[in-house]
């Protein structure tokens, strides 16, 4: 059976911090899920095999390391159920850009195998199998827009006052790892845990939503400047704002239409040949 797994973007992203026991970061963020999709293809099969087939080759990786894997064998663990599963994935969303895709595909898979297996989990029940696979996973398993803080596994969703447009821009030469991306924010700033921006993500809450923000702007335009080139194109369009996502490289910028968003869609990909180019709404 055909499932879609979503994008998601940051329209705000403050780090708060980090946890000394195991260097996981506090974070408080305001996600949300966009309509650039992988897909997965998922079915159950006789025996006890898990298969994923990534069938773009676009990971170049052992499917034993893919998060998907991780997902099924840790909730066939977590639930007990005995089957085989083999998962072909459609890979879309660039990798390494900031878009939680790894992290949606984990979701999905478990909604999936929750649906075709009847296992009957609830959303919170999955959500916390999915935060073993990853920080972003809990997020995917509701999809819905939402206030995220805590190492990612706090969720609060809330109701949208508008659906926004977005142009995603991912340059074709360059992928981060989150790891990565908080080490050089680490080297750079002294974290502290003694400011509160709740107040921010309340402000999207009540429906002001004409500023984008991402702690990881600081670090990421200094080693990449051609991201902050990225940035002040996106800009010079009719958009709201722009931004980086997650930890990057994806660049995006939001419009209050579609038709303002088309049109910066247009210019984009005639600027940034080669690069991904993405037109989405939120979902």
């Amino acid at each position: 059976m055909i499932f879609l797994s979503p994008a998601k973007l940051n329209l705000v992203l403050r780090i708060k911090g980090s946890d000394p026991r195991d260097n996981y970061h506090f974070i408080e963020s305001v996600f949300d899920p966009v309509s650039l999709y992988d897909v997965l293809d998922v079915e159950i099969t006789q025996g006890r095999k898990i298969t994923v087939v990534d069938y773009f080759k676009k990971l170049k990786v052992p499917q034993e390391k893919n998060i998907v894997y991780k997902a099924v064998k840790l909730l066939a663990k977590k639930s007990g159920f005995v089957s085989g599963v083999k998962v072909t994935l459609y890979k879309h969303i660039p990798n390494g850009a900031g878009l939680g895709g790894g992290s949606s595909n984990a979701a999905t898979v478990i909604k999936a195998l929750n649906q075709l297996l009847g296992l009957k989990l609830t959303e919170p029940e999955m959500a916390r199998i999915g935060y073993s696979c990853g920080a972003d996973v809990p997020f995917f398993i509701y999809a819905k827009p939402a206030f995220v803080s805590g190492k990612g596994e706090k969720i609060s969703k809330y109701d949208r006052k508008n659906v926004f447009w977005y142009v995603v821009v991912v340059h074709k030469d360059i992928r981060i790892t989150t790891k990565d991306a908080y080490g050089w924010y680490d080297h750079k700033i002294n974290l502290t845990n003694d400011k509160s921006y709740t107040n921010i993500m309340y402000g999207y809450k009540k429906g002001v939503y004409a500023f984008l923000y991402n702690d990881f702007e600081s670090v990421i335009y200094g080693r990449y400047p051609v991201l902050k080139n990225v940035r002040d194109f996106l800009l010079k369009t009719d958009c709201v704002d722009a931004s980086l996502s997650g930890s990057g490289s994806a660049v995006y910028a939001m419009f209050d239409t579609r038709k303002a968003a088309l049109e910066g869609y247009k210019k984009a990909v005639k600027v940034w040949k080669g690069s991904f180019v993405g037109l989405a709404h939120s979902i």
